[in-house]
């Protein structure tokens, strides 16, 4: 937890110390409206069966509570296979169909999730993680590591989706070493195709630690950043 809070530290002075006037030459990407792809209610069961999700336990994800509307599920109250430290409040899916028999989606989001980590007493939480119109590939994916598959990651050329971000991170240890607390208020990343994304976007990062091993406070602030034209090959 300690090692975590000090990179996002020495991301945000960083980024701090980059220039502060944007390049002339250098134009906002235009983006595509965020629609979820619509779904196939008539198909939902299946795409549901696929990532093992009909009952609780069958796969990867235990779940108290679960609703299906039309192309839409949503299950409550989660916890991971082998990970007794991780708790996730909600998990929703919209736009559930299926393709060449996989199970692919319009829209994942993952809700109040909480990691604990029992060995330097710490806890990180995150508010909310949305995954919007993955290619076929990618959700396929995601949908054979939800039931336990051992699943190749797409090539490169099949990573695409419209939206990533992850919203509300924040983290808090104290042990004999350090003791500190960490946030970040949004990530999101825009319009990605062939693992190059359009934009990349960064707010709230807040970092305050105290490191009684190394001797070394640190307390760091960055409103927001954001990248354009990325390629991540």
């Amino acid at each position: 937890m300690k090692k975590l809070m000090i990179g996002a530290a020495a991301i945000a002075l960083l980024t701090a110390c980059g220039p502060n006037d944007k390049p002339a030459d250098v134009k906002e990407p235009t983006l595509k409206e965020l629609v979820v792809r619509q779904g196939d209610p008539a198909k939902a069961a299946d795409a549901l069966a696929a990532m093992s999700l009909t009952d609780t336990d069958t796969g990867v994800l235990s779940f108290a509570g679960k609703t299906v509307d039309g192309s839409s599920a949503t299950f409550t109250d989660l916890g991971i296979t082998g990970e007794d430290a991780v708790t996730v409040g909600s998990l929703v899916f919209d736009g559930l169909d299926m393709n060449d028999g996989a199970a692919t989606f319009g829209k994942l989001s993952l809700n109040n999730i909480t990691m604990a980590s029992h060995d330097e007493e710490g806890t990180v939480k995150v508010g909310s993680i949305e995954l919007v119109n993955p290619s076929a590939e990618l959700a396929g994916w995601l949908a054979g590591t939800l039931n336990g598959q051992e699943v190749p990651f797409p090539a490169a050329d099949k990573v695409v989706f419209d939206s990533w971000s992850m919203s509300g991170l924040s983290g808090v240890f104290n042990d004999a070493d350090a003791d500190g607390t960490m946030g970040i208020d949004k990530i999101e990343i825009r319009d990605m195709t062939d693992l190059k994304a359009a934009k990349a976007m960064i707010s709230g990062i807040s970092v305050d630690i105290v490191d009684n091993d190394e001797g070394m406070d640190v307390k760091m602030k960055l409103g927001s950043l954001s990248m354009t034209n990325i390629d991540a090959k």
